[in-house]
């Protein structure tokens, strides 16, 4: 799929960032978000604190924007995709974020795993007393779901993860819709 050329200046991690961002605010301030200043403050000191401790460890040598870019966005995603009333687990899923992105490496250098999947996926198996995955919290409003297909289409486009997001539409409605509803 051909990206149009305004759309190939911008990295998709804005667009993630942007999107999840608006639905942490919305999502406080009209859905009954339960997340307080203090587990998102501590949140993103250290999922941000994390990257760029990880990145000098490491010795890697992109640019301090990119790796707050990278961070903010993982950040305000485990925001948005975790419930816990546990003010110190916001911080600890960040930094497994990006611990993971360090940890597990492909041959060429980069990370393997998405990172806020990745630290959800543990949280899920290590921690499961201390939090509640709610997939269906921002699905009561339609204006919402349009924003979250439009952010998701334009960054599924741009960056080239396109088949990766049919792959998964197609196994939600496949698969987990119709095992779902038998199950339910």
């Amino acid at each position: 799929m051909k990206v149009p050329k305004a759309l190939s200046r911008i990295d998709a991690r804005w667009l993630v960032l942007v999107n999840n961002a608006l639905l942490l605010v919305w999502g406080v301030s009209f859905f009954g978000l339960q997340r307080n200043a203090v587990q998102i403050a501590s949140c993103l000191v250290a999922t941000v604190g994390c990257e760029l401790l990880l990145a000098r460890i490491a010795g890697d040598r992109r640019r301090t924007p990119d790796r707050l870019l990278s961070s903010a966005t993982a950040a305000v995603s485990t925001l948005v995709l975790l419930v816990s009333p546990d003010v110190w687990f916001y911080a600890l899923a960040g930094v497994v974020a990006i611990a993971s992105k360090y940890a597990v490496r492909d041959a060429s250098g980069g990370h393997v795993f998405n990172p806020t999947n990745f630290a959800v996926v543990a949280s899920v198996a290590l921690l499961p007393d201390h939090l509640l995955v709610r997939p269906d919290q921002f699905s009561g409003s339609p204006w919402l779901m349009v924003q979250i297909a439009l952010f998701g289409l334009v960054a599924a486009v741009r960056g080239a993860r396109f088949r990766t997001t049919l792959g998964y539409y197609a196994a939600v409605l496949g698969f987990a819709l119709p095992v779902g509803t038998r199950l339910g």
